[in-house]
């Protein structure tokens, strides 16, 4: 028996022990991963690590132990091939409807927006190596903008695309538009300009949990039911540790305020193209800036700002999904006894 007959019948061997073996070993074998020497699971076992390390210093100036290190260019570096080594796996081409499973497009796409969170990580490390005295805010510009174009090109390439959140089948309407909101205020953050690293690494971890909780779908370990919900219990620890984090950034209320913008222009009536979205609102930020009108910071006329954008944005939302809400107060009114007449 040749060499390569060996080979063969020793991956066949192992994949069947992987399916018919401990959850374990389904999770952690499979073909690509013996090619590659196992490279991919090496890096994502050390990056869950990786971000034990980093929330169990993240309060206080600690800010993660990151600084104009090499460990920070370390962790930039392992991350970012965390991501680029999923491209090892052949995956089905069509997203699975109704699942929870990783597809093509949306494996560009975490690639793209890791990318986006790193950057904005490498960005404050060349600013600390080169002691700048005024960040280079147009740069975050001009890293969403850079992203929004690598998006859509990786999307261009799809033979069967499926957006990552239009195309998720959500319960109702208004969970579908509460996740695309969550969408635009994450980039409104890369937009503003944070210059503390673990409001970046909160967004990378979002990103990457969420792909190895679609392997674990691919694996047929865990229902997508289960998988929605851990993403969901992700999305709400990402905006508590954020809330949290931001009394060393103070710079919540601008960020969301510009993201509630953004959600107003481009889902509002007018769908204002993104990248002029994008622009538009980096280059009022810009002018801000110059011109020392108001600090972009927590503060009163942000306070003020958010509140009605907030407002906007709650009626609007209202407004878009007004045959559900319709249906919910027909269901309490159904559901609520009517005071006996006197």
């Amino acid at each position: 028996m040749s060499k390569s007959s060996n080979s063969k019948h020793a991956d066949m061997s192992a994949d069947i022990a992987a399916k018919n073996g401990l959850w374990w070993r389904r999770l952690l074998s499979s073909p690509e991963e013996r090619a590659s020497f196992h490279v991919h699971k090496v890096l994502g076992i050390t990056a869950l690590l990786s971000f034990v390390y980093r929330y169990a210093n993240m309060s206080g100036g600690r800010d993660g132990n990151f600084g104009p290190y090499t460990g920070t260019l370390f962790f930039i570096g392992h991350h970012f091939l965390l991501n680029a080594s999923s491209f090892i796996f052949d995956i089905p081409a069509r997203r699975m409807k109704g699942g929870f499973r990783i597809w093509p497009e949306y494996r560009i796409h975490s690639l793209v927006f890791a990318t986006r969170s790193l950057a904005g990580m490498l960005l404050i490390w060349f600013e600390q190596i080169w002691k700048v005295e005024k960040p280079y805010y147009l740069c975050n510009v001009a890293i969403v903008l850079l992203t929004c174009a690598a998006a859509d090109y990786g999307s261009s390439l799809q033979k069967y695309p499926s957006p990552t959140v239009r195309g998720t089948h959500y319960p109702s309407s208004c969970a579908l538009l509460f996740a695309s909101q969550l969408q635009f205020i994450a980039t409104a953050f890369s937009l503003i300009g944070i210059r503390r690293y673990t409001q970046h690494l909160t967004f990378l971890t979002i990103i990457q949990i969420n792909a190895f909780l679609m392997t674990l779908q691919r694996k047929n370990l865990a229902s997508p039911f289960l998988l929605g919900n851990c993403y969901g219990a992700l999305l709400l620890g990402g905006i508590i540790v954020g809330i949290i984090d931001d009394q060393y950034s103070q710079i919540l209320w601008p960020a969301v305020t510009v993201g509630n913008v953004a959600i107003l222009l481009r889902l509002g009536p007018f769908h204002v193209n993104k990248y002029v979205v994008w622009t538009m609102l980096g280059g009022i930020l810009h002018i801000i800036r110059v011109t020392d009108y108001v600090e972009v910071e927590n503060n009163l006329f942000w306070a003020a700002t958010l509140a009605t954008t907030f407002v906007s944005v709650t009626i609007m939302s209202l407004w878009m999904n007004r045959l559900e809400v319709a249906g919910l107060l027909d269901w309490i009114k159904t559901k609520v006894p009517r005071a006996k007449r006197i």
